[in-house]
């Protein structure tokens, strides 16, 4: 299971009473491991889900995958893998025979209920980070205004139309329109808000 590229995610996507199962001659599923590669004589294995962000549509609030009863026969495999920030709760999970039973990488964040890995390499494994947001603090002291912030939302209009045309003129017209107005005006209503109360 994975996220549609460009899917519009409003809520979780739930997994339940998962089996996955991938047939390999027992006599080379114990074989020499590489930690990069796994065992390198059966090949690359399956998993039951990766959630990556990245990959769904930028207006999902939190892209994430709900696992629940899964149980996973895949040598070589990873059971489950949280990339890019990606967000995977999981209950009662069991991978087989997996090079990693659990994999947060870049960021992905994993909640795990009795979980286990059976006969495999790797139970859980961590690698990498994600830089969400980078704050940066002002010197200059905003001063309330009631007549700036009746301006700017007056003007909300104009400003969100001209913001459209500059993005369509910077080549990115194919972006959800209605999406992208909604989110402009709402950032502008809480400017002028926050421009009035301060």
């Amino acid at each position: 299971m994975a996220l549609r590229p460009g899917a519009l995610f409003t809520r979780a996507i739930w997994i339940d009473r998962v089996i996955s199962f991938r047939d390999a001659p027992a006599g080379i599923i114990p074989r020499g491991l590489n930690r990069a590669l796994g065992n390198q004589g059966i090949g690359p294995g399956s998993g039951v889900a990766i959630c990556d962000p990245m990959v769904a549509s930028q207006y999902s609030p939190m892209p994430q995958i709900m696992v629940s009863s899964a149980t996973l026969v895949s040598p070589n495999g990873i059971g489950l893998r949280a990339v890019n920030g990606g967000y995977i709760n999981c209950l009662y999970m069991v991978p087989l025979w997996a090079h990693v039973g659990f994999e947060a990488v870049n960021g992905g964040v994993m909640d795990l209920t009795y979980c286990s890995l059976q006969f495999g390499d790797y139970c859980l494994r961590r690698e990498g980070s994600r830089q969400v947001a980078n704050p940066r603090r002002s010197t200059v002291i905003p001063t309330p205004s009631e007549a700036a912030a009746n301006a700017i939302v007056a003007a909300k209009t104009s400003i969100v139309n001209t913001m459209w045309s500059a993005l369509v003129a910077a080549g990115y017209g194919s972006l959800n329109q209605a999406a992208t107005r909604t989110d402009s005006e709402l950032f502008v209503d809480a400017h002028g808000e926050c421009r009035a109360r301060r």
